[in-house]
């Protein structure tokens, strides 16, 4: 079993819209599909739902986008860019 935790804040230049790529989660959920894995999602930024869902798995995932402060918005402290790895927004 596998768990996908997937979060999707979008904005910022770094913003845009593939219409030829492929989603990772869904890649992951197309090769799932045909072999049999059974997936569990979380799409929620709560770390309560996510760790539920991750209990449930034995193999976690975990997709997160970044936010970008283009060098003049502060967000959650961060001047510009991020200063490292944490996700925002309590995810």
């Amino acid at each position: 079993m596998l768990l996908l935790l997937t979060c999707h804040p979008r904005w910022g230049s770094g913003t845009g819209e593939y219409p030829y790529f492929v989603a990772p989660a869904d890649a992951i959920k197309t090769q799932a599909s045909k072999d049999g894995t059974k997936i569990v999602s979380s799409t929620t930024d709560g770390t309560a739902a996510g760790a539920s869902a991750a209990a449930q798995a034995d193999t976690a995932i975990v997709f997160i986008t970044a936010d970008s402060g283009e060098g003049y918005i502060t967000v959650e402290g961060n001047a510009g860019d991020r200063n490292n790895l944490d996700p925002w927004h309590a995810g």
